[in-house]
């Protein structure tokens, strides 16, 4: 399968699957549901693809990159999975949850 990106967060109920290249740039985000491991829906953004995504330290929040020029971070609800803010950027791509990939104090990434 094409996807690029999968996430999640061990307080989330799924796993979000990213496709990022070719023809897949537009595509929805998919989610897997960890228990059954069966489709649990899709995601769109009438925009442009979603990638990327990243949660917040606690799992509430989940964060995903819309790409190009006319870009934004939307931020979802992680259980909702509706949207909680949008932000306007310009080709927004990195790690955003950086607090999760650093351990405790001299413990190193995670």
């Amino acid at each position: 399968a094409p996807g690029a990106h999968l996430s999640s967060h061990k307080q989330t109920a799924h796993a979000w699957i990213a496709y990022r290249w070719g023809p897949s740039s537009s595509a929805p985000i998919t989610f897997i549901d960890k228990k059954s491991l069966a489709t649990a829906g899709e995601l769109r953004q009438p925009d442009g693809g979603l990638s990327h995504v990243e949660f917040s330290r606690d799992g509430r929040h989940a964060l995903a990159s819309v790409n190009g020029s006319e870009g934004a971070i939307v931020v979802f609800d992680a259980r909702t999975l509706q949207v909680v803010k949008r932000l306007p950027m310009s080709s927004p791509t990195g790690i955003y949850n950086v607090r999760n990939r650093i351990g405790e104090a001299g413990q190193g990434p995670r």
